[in-house]
C-alpha cells in the first residue's frame, strides 16, 4: 500500500514546483506593477508641483511686466505737461510784450507832440480802458475743476470668508482720473505698489494660491493696462474680481 502512495507522491512533485514557480511569478509580477504605480504617481505629483511653480512665475512676470507699463506710462504723462506749460509761458511773455510795447508806443507819441486826449469831452485814453479790462479779467475767480462719477464695486466671494459686495457705491472723483483713484475714492484699503493693486480691503495676491490675485473690468471689459493707466470719462461701471486662477475661473 505505502508503494503506490510514494508513487503518487513522486508523480505529484514536478506538479507541485511548478505551481508554486507561477505562485512566485505573479506574485513578483504583482510587486513590479505596484512600483510602477508608486512611480507614476510621483511622476505626475513632481510634475504638477512644477506647472504650480512656472505658473506663479509667469503671473510675478506679467506683475513686473505690468508695472513697468504704468511707470512708463505715468513718466509719459508727466513729460507731456510739461511742452504745455512751456507754451502757456511763451504765450504770456508774448502778451507782456506786446502791452509794453503798446505802452511805449503811447508815450512816444504824447512826447513827440502827438494829439492830447480831451478831456473836456470827457474822453479817457485806449489805454486805461485796457487797464481797467485787464484788472476785472484778473479780479475774476478761477473755474471749479471738472468731476465725473463712475460706479466702482469689489467682488471677493471666490475668497472664502470675503463678500460679493465689499464695495458697491458710486464715488465722484476730478476728470481725467484713472481707475487707481475711483477704487482709492471709495475709502476701502488698497494695497498698490509700482502700478499694481495687490491686496484690497486686506485680501490679497497670493493668498489663496499662486493663481490668485486681483482683476478689473470696464463696462464688462477687461483692459490690458493697470489701473493706474486707465483714464476715466465719467459713468463707466467698474467691477474689481478676486481669481483664483488668473482670472480663468471669471
Amino acid at each position: 500500500m505505502r508503494a503506490p502512495i510514494e508513487t503518487l507522491k513522486a508523480s505529484f512533485a514536478p506538479e507541485r514546483r511548478k505551481y508554486t514557480l507561477f505562485i512566485l511569478g505573479l506574485v513578483l509580477l504583482l510587486v513590479c506593477f505596484a512600483l510602477l504605480g508608486v512611480t507614476s504617481t510621483f511622476q505626475r505629483r513632481a510634475e504638477a508641483h512644477n506647472r504650480a511653480q512656472e505658473a506663479a512665475e509667469r503671473h510675478k512676470q506679467e506683475v513686473r511686466n505690468r508695472a513697468k507699463e504704468d511707470i512708463s506710462a505715468v513718466d509719459s504723462d508727466e513729460e507731456g505737461m510739461h511742452p504745455d506749460s512751456s507754451a502757456d509761458e511763451m504765450a504770456d511773455s508774448s502778451a507782456d510784450s506786446a502791452r509794453s510795447s503798446h505802452v511805449d508806443g503811447s508815450r512816444g507819441a504824447s512826447a513827440s507832440g502827438g494829439s492830447a486826449p480831451d478831456t473836456a469831452s470827457g474822453t479817457t485814453p485806449s489805454g486805461g480802458g485796457d487797464s481797467a479790462s485787464a484788472s476785472g479779467a484778473s479780479s475774476a475767480p478761477p473755474p471749479a475743476p471738472a468731476t465725473i462719477t463712475v460706479s466702482v464695486t469689489v467682488d471677493g466671494s471666490r475668497a472664502a470668508g470675503y463678500s460679493a459686495t465689499m464695495v458697491s457705491q458710486s464715488v465722484t472723483i476730478r476728470q481725467g482720473a484713472s481707475v487707481y483713484d475711483a477704487l482709492a475714492a471709495t475709502g476701502i484699503a488698497v494695497g498698490w505698489s509700482s502700478g499694481y493693486v495687490r491686496a484690497i480691503g486686506g485680501l490679497a495676491e497670493f493668498q489663496f494660491g499662486a493663481g490668485s490675485g486681483w482683476v478689473y473690468f470696464v463696462n464688462g471689459s477687461r483692459p490690458g493696462i493697470g489701473a493706474g493707466s486707465y483714464i476715466l470719462h465719467g459713468g463707466e461701471s467698474i467691477r474689481w474680481v478676486y481669481t483664483l486662477d488668473f482670472g480663468n475661473d471669471l
